[in-house]
């Protein structure tokens, strides 16, 4: 993370103990050492002009992820500002478009499959424990559609094997959840248990005694992706869960809204309007959907047959 220098050097460690006294997690504050940073780099070495801190940070940013970042991450610091007597400090209210703009990429069996295999083969020759870990990490965020800084800080106390569940603890907005583990993904961890000095670890993925860092999940992940058949993200996975268990739920006849609010729950998301975002019809779905509504209101479609039929 690095030193603090600019202006929330002495405000920034004073948020986080004071958010971590309410109980909330904030072990990860990188996005606040990063503004700090960016006023420093700008000669911003104290909280004069509020103003020309919101323009740097928000207003003068191109990029639409880093603006939303800057933005949210001020809001929060000028909120714990106000409660400690800081006063007068300039913010605009702005609305961000919530809607991401890139569009998940989703496997087909036939390609997770292709991905598995090709994963397993490239781990074989890693050194261990990296050679158990990344085939078992990619299973469980495609299986229980976790996040990936979920699944890093996931530790071994929050999972039960004899019971088939594993613990969220505060992840993202703060949301705890207790998730099923299946049959088949029990069977990796029980493997995985008798492959690595699990009563040492604390977290679950170790590298040295330390819990595994993104940074090394991604060179590897890069690694894996060199001249397979498709492109995607690590977090396209749990966009595949997540469509994946609509259509297996719609299958066999449960209602869409059922289906949505259960998801919504199990992926850790505030509102239903989230996991909507998950769930791309599908092919399958789409020619099903279109079936049912043709069963029931056959008028409905316009027959495209020749004159005589019409």
């Amino acid at each position: 993370m690095g030193n603090l220098s600019g202006p929330f050097k002495d405000i920034i460690p004073n948020f986080r103990n004071y958010k971590k006294s309410l109980g909330y997690k904030y072990d990860n504050i990188n996005q606040f050492y990063k503004i700090d940073k960016i006023l420093y780099e700008n000669n911003i070495q104290n909280l004069n002009n509020t103003k020309l801190i919101f323009d740097i940070l928000v207003n003068n940013e191109k990029n639409d992820l880093k603006k939303k970042n800057n933005y949210e991450a001020l809001k929060q610091l000028y909120n714990f500002m106000e409660i400690i007597g800081y006063k007068n400090l300039y913010f605009e209210t702005l609305y961000f478009n919530e809607t991401p703009n890139f569009k998940a990429t989703i496997l087909t069996h036939k390609q997770l499959l292709s991905f598995f295999t090709k994963l397993d083969s490239f781990c074989k020759n890693l050194n261990k424990p990296e050679c158990y870990i990344y085939p078992v990490l990619f299973r469980l965020l495609y299986s229980n559609g976790l996040r990936i800084s979920e699944a890093l800080n996931l530790k071994i106390s929050q999972i039960s094997l004899e019971n088939q569940w594993i613990y969220i603890e505060q992840a993202k907005e703060n949301i705890t959840r207790k998730l099923p583990l299946s049959s088949s993904m029990k069977i990796v961890l029980e493997q995985y248990y008798s492959k690595i000095s699990i009563k040492k670890q604390i977290y679950l993925f170790e590298i040295n005694n330390s819990k595994l860092p993104k940074s090394k999940v991604d060179t590897i992940f890069k690694k894996i992706l060199e001249n397979f058949e498709v492109s995607f993200r690590i977090h396209d996975l749990r966009h595949l869960m997540a469509v994946t268990s609509f259509n297996l739920l719609y299958d066999k006849g449960y209602k869409e809204d059922w289906i949505l609010y259960y998801l919504h729950i199990y992926l850790g998301h505030k509102s239903i309007s989230s996991t909507e975002y998950y769930l791309q019809h599908t092919e399958k779905r789409y020619k099903k959907t279109v079936k049912k509504i043709a069963e029931v209101y056959p008028d409905i479609f316009p027959k495209l047959g020749g004159v005589d039929n019409e």
